[in-house]
């Protein structure tokens, strides 16, 4: 009897897995293809805008406002110029002069220079629109990236518009109206936080209380660093030095100022394992005891204000006693 011939099925099967990889392989190259042409689609777009100087005149979040929830305020900075397709000029107010940044293409509309992510929003030769961007890796985190610039050019705010930058950075009425609505309810309830752009200002009224702000130190070569002049209202603080005190002491503690410059305190900013539950009721009797006594009888309070809006706000006080 004659053996049948082996089958050829699992010959086509690897045929066919072969043609099938080899398609996706082209369709993989396409598609990176058409990514690395996406990637500088951009470039055209800043050729249009080249040598052209842009200002900043608005900041804000996608809502309108220039604030957010806890008294943060975005503020417009920045005055560029695209001088060729990988430079950008940007003022540096601390060195009073344009410096140099080299631009970094990613993909489709979205570039970087000065250490942040930007999308182009709109471009035109009167105006910029850029969406700032958060980026974890290389993934853009768009819950967080929820804050947009807005530029004029200069023959545009000069011809057009005939205004100074600084006549359109200042906020508008709906960040009046929501900096009221904010100043109101922290000023009705005490668990309401919202920070004064304006902080509380301590002075002493007599010698053997000394008063120091405390400030943040920025680096001045970095126009777009993550720390900002703004530290110093959203964590406003204050070192206190009271000489012939009834003791030596130290203690340092967050407080709640309100508008009639009354001092209340929040809590301890000593890590709380060194504060044992047994100890934490006196020695919060002894906080309200030197506010009460040296604080208020000694201190010239000017509450926090936002957009001259007067309301309650938080201060760190460090307050130190020397028994002389």
């Amino acid at each position: 009897m004659e053996k049948p011939k082996p089958s050829n099925f699992s010959s086509q099967v690897r045929h066919k897995q072969y043609l099938f990889t080899i398609g996706m392989m082209m369709v993989s190259l396409l598609l990176s293809c058409r990514d690395i042409k996406k990637e500088f689609e951009i470039k055209p777009l800043l050729r249009s805008i080249k040598d052209i100087r842009f200002t900043e005149v608005r900041r804000a979040y996608q809502s309108g406002l220039s604030f957010n929830d806890f008294g943060y305020q975005l503020e417009p900075e920045l005055c560029i110029a695209f001088t060729s397709d990988t430079t950008v000029e940007m003022y540096h107010p601390k060195m009073k002069k344009f410096v140099q940044c080299p631009v970094y293409y990613s993909h489709g509309d979205i570039f970087n220079f000065g250490r942040k992510y930007f999308r182009v929003k709109t471009i035109s030769k009167d105006s910029l629109v850029f969406q700032l961007l958060k980026v974890n890796g290389r993934f853009v985190s768009e819950k967080v990236s929820n804050v947009y610039m807005t530029f004029y050019s200069s023959p545009y705010l000069n011809n057009i518009l005939h205004k100074k930058p600084h006549e359109l950075r200042v906020p508008n009425s709906k960040d009046s109206l929501f900096v009221m609505s904010k100043a109101a309810q922290a000023n009705c309830e005490t668990a309401s936080i919202f920070c004064a752009r304006n902080p509380v200002v301590l002075k002493s009224k007599r010698s053997m209380l000394q008063v120091e702000k405390v400030t943040y130190s920025l680096d001045p070569h970095d126009i777009l660093s993550d720390k900002h002049p703004a530290d110093d209202y959203l964590n406003p603080g204050y070192k206190i030095r009271i000489d012939n005190a009834y003791k030596d002491f130290a203690y340092s503690f967050q407080a709640r100022i309100d508008t009639s410059g009354r001092i209340h305190f929040l809590r301890f900013l000593t890590p709380i394992k060194e504060i044992t539950p047994e100890f934490l009721e006196p020695k919060t009797r002894v906080v309200n005891g030197i506010i009460d006594v040296y604080l208020q009888s000694l201190l010239d309070i000017k509450p926090g204000s936002t957009l001259g809006f007067a309301h309650a706000s938080i201060v760190k006080l460090n307050v130190v006693g020397i028994k002389n």
